[in-house]
């Protein structure tokens, strides 16, 4: 299985690593193929430069079913210009051809999460096409130009043998396309984030600890409200801000990576920004949050997200406070759904003042149970193995 993903496999952990880890298990041999530098990378931010460096050692073993490919630096653009995509994905061709010959595999599945992998087909002998559609790509910001992403994404569903969708607004764009899409949301990795039982929690992150004891004059532990994910565009950073001000007696704790600027905090005592944490440290943060926050700005992209965050909010049995998004609306009553910023603060406010309540844990980590990442795959490799996509791919083999 040839995987095309936008994420690196180290870092943020997303669905690309949960169902590849998956696919593995099921017998696949796995090559993930990371994100490209391009050659002006380095330009906007020096670390993207490792990624140079990564790609002259060709494949890499990350298991011993699973094997990581960084291809060499691309043109810059290929979301604007479509013939400077054909070219980037032509020289990727090159790069995982070379891998399945070091492999031992001269054909592979393709299952790519990215919309120019349209003009990658071409360049590989692919046994079977599959889409995972997770964001509305043209919906980001930056060098993009959404015709041409739309238009290479409506080819790719074409193509491909069978498509899936993370959330309703994709999954309808894709049905317009085809008949071949089937709505799989997120999950999560319920056993990793499952609040432990009484005196078996793993130990208190060092920073949440010099909280807990610059407070201690208080007499008590202050509540966190918390954070996990990605700090971007879509984050809403004001309403952090007015959640942070308006109870002051409140520890706002983000975890993730930023790529936005985060100066609004500044002289806002409360709000804590740590950086990215490591996956497998996470569930010590979120056992240390009073109440978990989904503060997401409603735009085209996050009304397309279905977030991996709120299962695993869920899963470490923690109160939830998330904006309205169509995805998450579905869970109100275990989340508590805020469509301002007066309702959102006063919907923190009550979730870090109301007692513990064990029969409320228990039916959050219920509804997380439901939404494993081993029960999400099941459903994908159903959806590969169905009589539709199986007679596809047979067709494309004997081609």
């Amino acid at each position: 299985m040839v995987a095309v993903s936008a994420r690196e496999w180290r870092g943020e952990q997303g669905r690309p690593h949960h169902f590849m880890r998956r696919c593995a298990l099921a017998g696949w041999h796995v090559l993930y193929v990371e994100p490209p530098a391009t050659l002006l990378a380095p330009l906007k931010r020096w670390s993207r430069a490792a990624r140079w460096r990564i790609w002259r050692a060709g494949v890499r073993p990350a298991s011993a079913d699973v094997s990581l490919l960084a291809p060499p630096p691309i043109v810059p653009f290929g979301n604007c210009y479509r013939w400077i995509n054909r070219l980037n994905q032509r020289l990727i061709a090159r790069s995982i051809r070379s891998a399945l010959t070091r492999i031992g595999s001269p054909g592979a599945d393709l299952y790519t999460f990215l919309p120019g992998c349209v003009d990658l087909i071409p360049h590989l002998r692919c046994d079977r096409v599959v889409y995972d559609c997770v964001d509305d790509h043209a919906a980001f910001a930056g060098w993009i130009r959404p015709r041409v992403v739309r238009r290479m994404e409506r080819e790719l569903v074409e193509r491909a043998d069978v498509c899936f969708a993370s959330a309703r607004a994709l999954h309808d764009r894709l049905c317009a396309w085809t008949d071949r899409a089937h709505l799989i949301a997120n999950g999560c990795d319920a056993d990793h984030f499952a609040a432990p039982g009484p005196g078996n929690g793993p130990p208190v992150p060092p920073e949440l600890a010099r909280l807990a004891a610059a407070n201690a004059p208080a007499g008590r532990r202050r509540p966190i409200a918390g954070f996990v994910g990605a700090i971007g565009e879509w984050f809403d950073l004001e309403l952090i801000a007015a959640v942070a001000r308006r109870l002051p007696g409140v520890d706002v704790v983000l975890i993730g990576p930023a790529t936005v600027d985060l100066s609004l905090f500044d002289g806002v005592a409360n709000v804590h920004a740590l950086g990215s944490r490591e996956y497998s440290d996470l569930p010590a943060y979120l056992q240390c949050m009073t109440v978990a926050l989904i503060p997401f700005r409603l735009t085209p992209l996050t009304t397309s997200v279905s977030p991996i965050k709120l299962f695993e909010y869920l899963a470490a049995g923690k109160p939830v406070v998330s904006t309205p998004l169509p995805e998450v609306v579905p869970y109100r009553g275990p989340v508590a759904i805020a469509g301002d910023t007066d309702a959102f603060v006063a919907a923190v406010g009550e979730a870090v003042s109301r007692p513990a309540d064990p029969g409320a844990e228990r039916t959050r980590r219920a509804i997380a149970s439901r939404c494993s990442w081993d029960a999400r795959w099941a459903q994908a490799v159903q959806a590969m193995r169905a009589p539709a996509a199986a007679s596809r791919a047979d067709a494309r083999r004997h081609a």
